[in-house]
């Protein structure tokens, strides 16, 4: 969620509310596999509200938290006062050289320039850091979350998830930056109810780019269909990508 792009017109300034309440967390297993790794400072880059940052937080990591969005960082000052925030953007960051052990990029990555910043998650990693950058997927062999994707299709026709056709070690190792690139893949399934369901889909730039009088009608379809299905708990696939300095 960063570039000067991302800044001018982040479409995540009018939901940090419904980003903090209905969009899921990360496995531990994945928190606990990075957090393995920290012997010094965490940078979580394209922060949001602190989905990710909170959890290594609460393992007792220094972490910085770097987002361009200032309604997403007052919401994660609010979800978790314990964070601390710098507002800025992933391909610029107001930190010195060799400062970190981790950065770390969740949920986000896509929207930066990927070059750019690998290219500054390096300056600022010290020899032998890693960089972590990973995204909760909804997994469609589950029923809720497969009738969900045909409603984003429907209403919004041109959407195309660009991230999770991407090999993204492969774009890791073309900077030349990074060495022993290594995916990991985890999966959890989280109970929702059919609010739950709502709330997530006003957190989500791609439906509510349908347009606010379309909204509604989306709303209501996401609402009769879900009381259809025998579950509708969502499942995920949680894809990490972790490269050694």
């Amino acid at each position: 969620m960063s570039s000067d792009r991302m800044q001018q017109t982040n479409p995540f300034d009018s939901c940090s509310e419904q980003y903090s309440k209905f969009r899921p967390d990360y496995p531990a297993e994945l928190i606990d596999f990075i957090s393995r790794l920290c012997d010094g400072m965490l940078i979580d880059v394209g922060a949001g509200t602190g989905k990710a940052s909170a959890p290594f937080v609460s393992r007792g990591l220094p972490v910085v938290s770097v987002e361009p969005s200032l309604p997403m960082i007052h919401q994660g000052i609010r979800t978790c006062p314990g964070l601390y925030y710098i507002c800025a953007n992933a391909e610029n960051l107001p930190l010195r050289s060799g400062c970190a052990s981790i950065v770390t990029c969740a949920q986000a990555f896509h929207w930066l320039d990927a070059p750019g910043a690998l290219h500054e998650f390096a300056r600022v990693l010290k020899p032998g850091g890693h960089a972590c950058i990973f995204w909760n997927t909804r997994d469609t062999s589950a029923a809720a979350a497969q009738m969900f994707e045909e409603l984003i299709h429907k209403w919004n026709p041109e959407h195309v998830l660009a991230y999770d056709r991407d090999d993204w070690g492969i774009r890791i190792q073309q900077t030349g930056l990074f060495k022993d690139v290594a995916h990991h893949r985890y999966g959890q399934t989280v109970p929702m109810t059919i609010d739950e369901w709502i709330g997530l889909s006003r957190s989500i730039s791609y439906i509510q780019s349908i347009g606010l009088e379309k909204i509604p009608r989306f709303e209501e379809e996401l609402r009769n269909r879900l009381t259809h299905l025998e579950s509708i708990d969502c499942s995920y696939v949680i894809d990490l990508w972790c490269a050694r300095m």
